[in-house]
Parts: structure tokens; C-alpha cells; sequence
């Protein structure tokens, strides 16, 4: 499990290196679903906030399975 943690967090941290190198004209936390001043009226935010959640439940699986073994 640590070598998946270390390969996130480098993941993670290359990802945002390379926005801000691509010189993007816009703040990164509006990609997230509610944070990019939209109405809330689109399906899009919400769209967002379902693949948010199936991740953290996807992980929380993993982490369940891992314990059993």
C-alpha cells in the first residue's frame, strides 16, 4: 500500500506541476464539481460530484479488501 501512496502522491504533484508550466489562465480548484461560480443548474456539477464519490468509494473497497486478506 505504500508504494500505490508514493505513486499518487507523485501522480498528484506532476499533474499540478504541469498546469502551472502549461501557463493555464484559470484557478485549478474550478475544476471541481460547485467550485467554478456556475449556477448549479447543469448536469455537469453534478456529474462531477458522482465520479468524486464512486472514487472515494472505489478506494474505501480497496482499503476493505486489503484488511480481510
Amino acid at each position: 500500500m505504500k508504494a500505490n501512496k508514493i505513486t499518487i502522491v507523485l501522480l498528484i504533484t506532476f499533474t499540478v506541476l504541469g498546469f502551472i508550466r502549461a501557463g493555464a489562465d484559470f484557478h485549478i480548484a474550478k475544476i471541481l464539481p460547485f467550485c467554478d461560480g456556475e449556477p448549479a443548474g447543469s448536469i455537469y456539477p453534478w456529474a462531477g460530484l458522482i465520479l468524486v464519490v464512486i472514487f472515494l468509494w472505489g478506494l474505501a473497497r480497496l482499503r476493505q479488501r486489503k484488511d480481510n486478506e
